[in-house]
């Protein structure tokens, strides 16, 4: 499908075709789809490289999420006090030592999730040659490549979001042999318009 040119009547944002859903790949998107993710906050940066261009989602804002931490490490850290200091439990120390290990345990882990999870970016590099999608976080990077000769467009589309039943802007880039993919879920249209001119201007014969 062709996007349109005209503007539909009453529209508050730029003409954008609402077409079925694809894969959406919003890593780093404000759109928060985790109940781990503390911060909806998202800033798309663009980096002119002598390799091309890098395009950074990045999600900021992480101060509910940095307090959040710093109370459950000291709130761990009075427990585990009070716990291994009770004069009450000398005689049966191991017990609740285990227990408290345990708990410890699943914090910490809980912690590593919720940095996992809101300290993330979504780096999309093209250059005449290849197109590169990034998944980074500080326990995980993802990395996929494609030819820049097979992608055939990007441009922006408006989605619904059934659970929220509102509509969102996204970044649509279509291949010739792997399908499509929504990217940048949430950001302003006139943003992503620019974004996909700016692709657009990589592949071949523009």
């Amino acid at each position: 499908m062709t996007p349109p040119n005209d503007k539909p009547e009453n529209a508050k944002m730029p003409a954008i075709p609402l077409i079925p859903p694809k894969p959406v790949l919003d890593y780093a998107s404000p759109n928060a789809r985790s109940p781990l993710r503390l911060t909806n906050t998202s800033i798309i940066s663009v980096n002119e490289r002598s390799d091309g261009t890098e395009i950074i989602e990045s999600l900021t804002g992480h101060g509910e999420a940095i307090g959040a931490i710093a109370f459950t490490s000291i709130t761990m850290t009075i427990l585990g006090n009070d716990v291994l200091s009770n004069p009450a439990w000398s005689k049966n120390f191991l017990g609740p030592c285990i227990i408290y290990w345990l708990f410890a345990l699943g914090i910490l882990t809980l912690i590593l999730a919720v940095i996992h999870v809101n300290w993330r970016q979504t780096i999309l590099h093209i250059s005449h040659e290849t197109l590169t999608l990034t998944f980074k976080s500080p326990f995980k990077k993802q990395t996929w490549r494609w030819p820049t000769a097979d992608i055939q467009r990007a441009y922006a589309v408006e989605e619904i979001v059934p659970k929220a039943k509102r509509f969102i802007c996204e970044l649509r880039i279509e291949t010739a042999v792997h399908g499509s993919m929504n990217l940048f879920g949430g950001h302003e249209p006139r943003e992503l318009n620019e974004l996909a001119d700016l692709i657009q201007r990589h592949l071949p014969g523009q």
